[in-house]
């Protein structure tokens, strides 16, 4: 350093003197510091993909050209399948169609006028992509059976491939299935129910997950006379006198039970909620599912009906219609009649 700083006032001394020696300014220029954005690293790709790997630099001095030089397995010479992107973006390298002989140390140094900006080195392990050596089929037993679904990958990822098992209940939304006692897996991935029940009835996902990838097989776990539920409601008008209290059932049979019970008045969009302002609520959906709407006014006039959902799928039952006597000037407020008209009844989704 002290050398530079000398040749440096040389070099001002010789400007002043105007003499040739002003050339040094050319040779000692500030040098060049930054730091390695991004770089290779441990990493997994499947085979036959398409793979960028990264390395770019920030020269912060903002003077010079950054060199990028890449290494292979710790060699120089590069493989022909790896090479400068096109078009070039700062040092990245691209392969095409990788191979699982393309598994390596990948290492990239970055440098500006004889400065390293920085250096990274990763393993990239290219695998087979996910296959499925057996698939399970949809299965229909009676209560109290036993089950088994089949499911095994190929032995090409090996260890590098896990199974794993999920069940999408009423929600929609898959969630892991619970093992224990009554339901195990198999090292190979095979899922067992001892004792079917029917709460288990419905869509089951096997899922293998490599370092690359994730694939997802389906199948179906039924019991003999299982559907979507049954609702054997005749279509009907009701006759009421205005605030009396009108109750509506719903009556649900078959296999798996149904889980979720909604209410809706006029249209399918518009369920009727357990409370509306008022205390005590004049509405109400109580336990056996059972629509029960007190005081009864002009404005609750309309057709009622239920839908009922299991595993299996939704039923709707027949509409009741109710129709009041003696509602003059019983409304609440905010309009009456009939057609649609569902201003009496605060209306949102709701389940029980």
């Amino acid at each position: 350093m002290e050398g530079s700083s000398n040749k440096r006032r040389a070099c001002i001394m010789s400007l002043r003197t105007m003499t040739t020696a002003c050339l040094c300014l050319v040779v000692w220029l500030p040098a060049s510091y930054g730091a390695l954005l991004a770089g290779p690293v441990d990493s997994f790709y499947e085979v036959g993909t398409n793979v960028r790997v990264p390395c770019q630099a920030m020269d912060s001095g903002g003077i010079g050209v950054t060199i990028y030089t890449w290494t292979y397995n710790n060699s120089l010479a590069l493989p022909t399948w790896f090479s400068a992107c096109s078009p070039p973006s700062n040092g990245d390298h691209c392969i095409s169609l990788a191979q699982t002989s393309y598994t390596g140390y990948f290492g990239c140094r970055a440098e500006s006028q004889g400065a390293v900006l920085g250096q990274e080195r990763g393993l990239i392990q290219f695998i087979e992509p996910v296959i499925f050596a057996t698939k399970p089929s949809d299965l229909t037993v009676h209560i109290g059976q036993t089950a088994t679904f089949s499911c095994s990958v190929n032995t090409q990822v090996g260890s590098a491939a896990t199974v794993s098992w999920w069940f999408r209940p009423l929600s929609f939304t898959p969630e892991p299935v619970t093992l224990g006692i009554s339901v195990t897996m198999a090292a190979n991935g095979d899922l067992t129910f001892s004792n079917v029940q029917e709460y288990q009835v419905g869509l089951y996902y096997c899922t293998a997950t490599s370092p690359a990838s994730r694939e997802n097989v389906t199948a179906r776990l039924l019991i003999f006379g299982a559907d979507k539920p049954i609702l054997n409601s005749p279509t009907k008008t009701v006759m009421q006198s205005a605030g009396s209290t009108l109750t509506v059932n719903c009556v649900t049979t078959g296999v798996p039970r149904a889980v979720i019970v909604t209410w809706y008045k006029d249209s399918a969009g518009c369920s009727c909620v357990t409370q509306v302002l008022g205390s005590p609520p004049r509405i109400n959906i109580l336990r056996n599912n059972s629509l029960q709407i007190t005081t009864l006014q002009q404005d609750d006039e309309g057709k009622y009906f239920c839908q009922a959902r299991n595993t299996l799928g939704t039923s709707v039952s027949a509409k009741t219609t109710l129709e009041l006597t003696g509602t003059s000037g019983t409304g609440n407020g905010n309009g009456g009649g009939t057609g649609g008209d569902s201003s009496g009844i605060t209306c949102k989704y709701h389940g029980v």
